[in-house]
């Protein structure tokens, strides 16, 4: 039996985009999708693009919108292809979650919301991060729809990133 993919959804446009690649690319090579979102009930460690944490909720409130924001992004893609996808809930910062669930996986797909350097050096990237720690080979899924300040910050490419292979 093949690995599977393991996908980072969080949500968000450039997330859906990089699950619906991950559906599209488990059907060429005849594996599973695995829908991965990395969340944390802690305020204090959330991030700023996590307004929903930043707030003080309880832990089951917290647990409830991220099953729900997951359930809605499966359904959103699951239309795509005949392709089976697996949910997965996972507690912590989503760098060393994806990584972490990335372990017996033939491919970790993420998106880029392509923030900042400046953003980036505050509070992380992600995609950076799986890029340089994941087991397995990484697909960074670009957000093509972000507008980008031509001033301060060139545009990112719109190439797809492979992380280290092995």
């Amino acid at each position: 039996m093949s690995k599977p993919i393991i996908v980072g959804v969080d949500g968000s446009a450039v997330s859906i985009a990089a699950l619906r690649w991950a559906v599209e690319e488990a059907a060429r090579r005849d594996t599973t999708v695995t829908a991965v979102n990395a969340w944390h009930s802690d305020p204090t460690t959330a991030g700023l693009n996590r307004l929903d944490l930043i707030q003080v909720r309880p832990r089951e409130e917290v647990l409830a919108a991220q099953r729900e924001l997951l359930a809605g992004a499966v359904a959103e893609v699951a239309d795509d292809k005949d392709i089976h996808i697996d949910r997965l809930l996972l507690e912590g910062q989503p760098g060393p979650v994806l990584v972490s669930a990335a372990d017996r996986a033939e491919l970790l797909v993420v998106g880029s919301h392509g923030y900042s350097r400046l953003y980036e050096a505050l509070l992380g990237s992600v995609s950076s991060y799986c890029v340089h720690h994941s087991p397995c080979p990484v697909v960074v899924i670009p957000d093509v729809h972000r507008k980008h300040d031509k001033v301060t910050e060139p545009a990112q490419s719109t190439q797809l990133t492979m992380g280290p292979l092995y």
